[in-house]
């Protein structure tokens, strides 16, 4: 079949220049005929725009390199690195893209190349990359996430530490990070993970998070006396997790509390109303 484009390389830019709606994959379907290192090579010129091109390269330069990495995705991977470390906000942004993209297909050493340069950037959605990337990592790297908490502070961070980190190093850095963690789950799995070095750690939540405490209490199997559970749920009328709350002392079988709320499910209910129109407003 005689065509008028000499390699798949000048086919692909002829259709890039095309200003039409690419409703059936051809670009997709052409970038998979490249070699690698011409896709390698023309995705680094792409990188810098946010395009079907530039969508259909990066898809065809992961699948290659989820195939075997390759010279060309080395030197294309520091080649974005320096690119992004000189671009502004922007730009750093779309060319963290394509490097996100990359990363999971790289090895490990390579890999933490790209997680470090992420959440040292001095932009937070790129640092936001990196810890995304870490927290998907087979093999995180702990000193990278430490270091970055050390420098920016991220609420981010702190959840990645509270997820990843042993939990007798969690537990020396639990006051410092406990200001970033300002939702009741973030709460609960800090806890949860401290329960791991020693039982008594949960009883410190109740100061904190009442909910989050019956909650924690709850998975790890412990109880409270009726009455403490019944002035818990009086405080907590108004939270919108009370779902959980009940979930909490259902699973700890406090199941006269569980009858005094339903006698007073009308009032409780009506609370939890105001509390949440209160909120909205």
């Amino acid at each position: 079949m005689k065509t008028d484009f000499s390699d798949p390389l000048a086919f692909l830019r002829h259709l890039a220049e095309q200003a039409v709606v690419d409703d059936i994959g051809l670009l997709r379907a052409v970038a998979r005929c490249l070699a690698p290192e011409d896709a390698a090579t023309l995705l680094r010129d792409e990188a810098t725009r946010t395009s079907s091109l530039r969508d259909a390269l990066l898809r065809k330069v992961v699948e290659d390199a989820e195939a075997g990495v390759r010279r060309e995705h080395h030197t294309l991977v520091r080649q974005l690195l320096r690119a992004v470390e000189s671009a502004d906000g922007r730009t750093s942004q779309i060319l963290a893209y394509s490097l996100s993209s990359l990363c999971p297909t790289l090895p490990r050493k390579k890999r933490r190349l790209v997680q470090e340069a992420f959440v040292r950037s001095r932009f937070v959605g790129i640092r936001r990359r990196g810890y995304r990337l870490i927290g998907k990592d087979k093999v995180p790297d702990l000193s990278i996430i430490v270091a970055a908490w050390r420098e920016w502070g991220d609420p981010e961070c702190a959840w990645l530490l509270v997820k990843l980190l042993p939990a007798a190093d969690l537990a020396s850095m639990k006051s410092e990070l406990l200001p970033s963690l300002d939702q009741g789950w973030m709460l609960s799995r800090l806890f949860l993970r401290l329960a791991e070095l020693d039982a008594d750690f949960p009883d410190e939540l109740e100061r904190l998070d009442s909910v989050s405490y019956c909650y924690v209490l709850a998975k790890l199997g412990r109880t409270i006396p009726n009455e403490k559970a019944m002035s818990i749920v009086e405080q907590s009328a108004g939270d919108e997790r009370f779902g959980l709350l009940v979930w909490s002392i259902g699973k700890m079988g406090l199941w006269e509390v569980l009858v005094a709320i339903q006698q007073r499910l009308p009032e409780l209910e009506e609370r939890r109303f105001a509390a949440l129109m209160q909120h909205d407003a």
